[in-house]
């Protein structure tokens, strides 16, 4: 694996009713093997076997799979899952799970998650199965992204993931990366300016859903 030197920020927003999120919070975290489509994350990412992540082979996949299906297994459910991933926040206003005021958008996420594929997969597996709780017209979207440590136009986008319900998920493509990316630019700069966001306030309702 290449060594980063500091950890992407990794949030989802998911646009469903408060019965649907308490759902999916008490679901059991998913099977990352249900999903074939790892390779499409961004970047360099070495595998053990020296393979690197985009050409790699089926076989060195389920060995990556595997493993972080492991890591996942710590968790009883979604809820327990996303905690987890929240305590990665070096600072407690540089994490949220919260819904906004119209109880129509739910947000979770942490601006310091990890530079570990294992963690990203992890995270980006828990964020797209919400798209089994999501109905028609509901919508989500989960993203790795570096906001702290790369200056205005060397930020990277490693995954970007659409949920459009029904099970349904998918990476966007490169020319929808940057309006991903700015979808969450005006809730980042609250976090970092340590506002109370007045459309997610409290900023950490992860126990009240």
């Amino acid at each position: 694996m290449i060594a980063l030197s500091e950890p992407y920020s990794a949030l989802l927003r998911l646009q469903l009713c408060p019965e649907d999120l308490s759902r999916w919070l008490a679901a059991p975290v998913p099977a990352v093997s249900r999903w074939s489509d790892w390779r499409h994350i961004a970047g360099q990412w070495h595998l053990g076997g020296g393979e690197c992540l985009a050409s790699s082979s089926d076989e060195a996949l389920d060995r990556l799979l595997a493993d972080c299906q492991a890591l996942l297994a710590r968790y009883p459910d979604n809820r327990a899952a996303l905690d987890a991933f929240l305590a990665s926040a070096q600072a407690e206003n540089i994490r949220v799970a919260a819904y906004d005021r119209s109880s129509t958008h739910f947000v979770a996420g942490s601006l310091t998650y990890s530079e570990s594929l294992y963690d990203l997969i992890a995270f980006l597996a828990v964020a797209r199965s919400a798209a089994d709780f999501l109905k028609a017209g509901d919508q989500g979207l989960a993203l790795i992204h570096d906001y702290l440590w790369a200056e205005d136009g060397e930020r990277e986008t490693v995954a970007a993931i659409a949920l459009v319900g029904q099970g349904e998920s998918s990476f966007l493509s490169s020319t929808d990366l940057d309006a991903a990316a700015a979808s969450f630019e005006t809730l980042v700069e609250a976090m970092l300016e340590d506002q109370d966001d007045p459309e997610f306030h409290p900023r950490n309702q992860l126990d009240q859903r």
